[in-house]
């Protein structure tokens, strides 16, 4: 019997490979509009299970009840639609269903309130003695064409009581290639709740440049590029849904800023094409926010501040510098005082030298500028800068300069990014820059925002320049 079973699936595999050969399995479309039934089973919602027929129906009018919840979305394809909602908060409640409208089947979602376990496709965001704060994660395939949805969801707990239905009415979006023609994308306004839009930005790679307005009520800004979240207003999110939040509970260091601001992100077609920016308005606080993506990919110069003294070091060890890479060149730019033995001695003429480095420091940033912005750094290279004032510092047995090539860099590069790198530090009351503490600096805003991925290639570090040494 067992030799019979064997021959009949070898003959059934033999059978499947002369209908099909080596052709691939391909992904049937599904129309959300056409196919709710389909489209409902084709979500990817993890932890979720799908169930056959209608979601079980409301029994409870008071406990359960959805007092806050975005009424429309817009989503890409193989991406995510992020759901917010803020519920009366219920020591039991275990999960939503959710139903596609004219679907024949329905989904159950646990609610994981332990953040600290892999979580389900919810993420508990804030809660208060009375509400709780979630939000929703509904993964969209690639093989969905655009269209319209709407879903309904309701919060259930372990005594089979059910709240409320609330509706979401979706659009599903195919991104388009706005570069590919040459075209304005434009500017993006938005209000309270998650908002997502999903650009493809053509065939050339190169810098792009997102400047954002969130005004005086805060509001969250999180970038997704090559499935991964790459910028944000806050700490990068990991595998987290962004988070929401209402306009009065907002703190410091969440992430949600009422402020202007801009990223710069490297674009490689060979790597992805496909770019998402989501926005979390704050609820209930009347806020308003934009955006606007400024260019097409391109090319642009990249400004570098480097350090090559530890945070450990004395005051008087390394060299801060400037570097600029424009169309596969890198130029360095320090302030190297006359004395030193790498150097001429100009007399009154200005200390800003010209290629001395010889490399990137082992403590550096990276941002691309645009063309104001290099102007901005002409400008500054162009004028005359000295060491000096000199002071007297206990336990040294030479004097010390206030301004140096600490100060220059912090100058030049303040200036010219507008984005603040501290690089100061206080001896016997006297305040002023050193290399050691701009390491610092730059460590506290790689930490936050890193830029090694805008670092020329081919270029090493330099780490025996020495502006201090005689």
């Amino acid at each position: 019997m067992k030799k019979i079973f064997t021959f009949n699936l070898l003959m059934f595999l033999l059978t499947i490979l002369t209908i099909y050969g080596c052709k691939s399995f391909e992904l049937v479309e599904i129309n959300p509009e056409k196919d709710p039934s389909s489209f409902s089973k084709s979500l990817l919602i993890k932890g979720g299970i799908n169930y056959k027929g209608e979601a079980p129906f409301t029994n409870e009018t008071s406990e359960l009840n959805i007092i806050k919840s975005q009424p429309t979305a817009t989503v890409a394809t193989d991406n995510y639609l992020f759901v917010p909602f803020v519920a009366k908060l219920s020591n039991d409640a275990q999960g939503v269903y959710l139903q596609v409208e004219g679907a024949d089947n329905y989904w159950k979602i646990p609610i994981n309130n332990n953040i600290n376990k892999v979580r389900s496709d919810f993420t508990k965001v804030n809660s208060t003695s009375t509400q709780l704060t979630e939000v929703l994660s509904i993964g969209i395939p690639e093989n969905i064409q655009a269209g319209l949805f709407n879903i309904y969801y309701k919060l259930f707990d372990s005594n089979s009581k059910i709240g409320n239905a609330t509706s979401l009415e979706a659009k599903v979006i195919i991104p388009v290639d706005y570069c590919k023609n040459g075209d304005q994308i434009g500017k993006v306004e938005g209000k309270d709740g998650i908002s997502a839009q999903t650009y493809s930005l053509g065939d050339t790679p190169g810098f792009v440049e997102i400047k954002y307005e969130t005004y005086n009520i805060p509001d969250r800004i999180d970038i997704r590029y090559n499935k991964q979240w790459i910028r944000s207003t806050g700490d990068l999110l990991g595998i987290e849904a962004p988070p929401i939040k209402q306009c009065d509970a907002v703190v410091s260091g969440d992430g949600f800023l009422g402020t202007s601001g801009s990223f710069h992100i490297f674009y490689d077609p060979s790597i992805s094409k496909k770019l998402d920016v989501y926005v979390s308005g704050c609820l209930d606080g009347g806020t308003a926010w934009n955006y606007n993506v400024v260019d097409c990919p391109k090319d642009k110069p990249i400004l570098g501040i480097h350090s090559n003294a530890d945070p450990s070091q004395g005051i008087d060890y390394g060299h801060a510098w400037i570097s600029l890479s424009q169309n596969g060149i890198t130029h360095f730019y320090g302030l190297w005082p006359d004395f030193n033995p790498k150097v001429e001695n100009n007399g009154n003429l200005t200390d800003i030298r010209k290629d001395i480095e010889e490399g990137f420091g082992e403590y550096s940033r990276f941002l691309p500028i645009d063309e104001n912005q290099l102007n901005k750094f002409n400008y500054k290279k162009g004028q005359n800068k000295t060491w000096g004032p000199w002071i007297n510092i206990a336990g040294y047995t030479l004097s010390f300069p206030l301004y140096n090539c600490s100060s220059w860099a912090q100058e030049v590069y303040e200036y010219v990014t507008n984005e603040s790198i501290l690089a100061d530090e206080f001896l016997n009351g006297s305040p002023f820059e050193t290399p050691r503490k701009l390491s610092e600096g730059i460590l506290k805003l790689e930490s936050t925002y890193p830029t090694s991925n805008f670092k020329p290639e081919g270029i090493g570090d330099d780490s025996s320049s020495c502006s201090f040494c005689k």
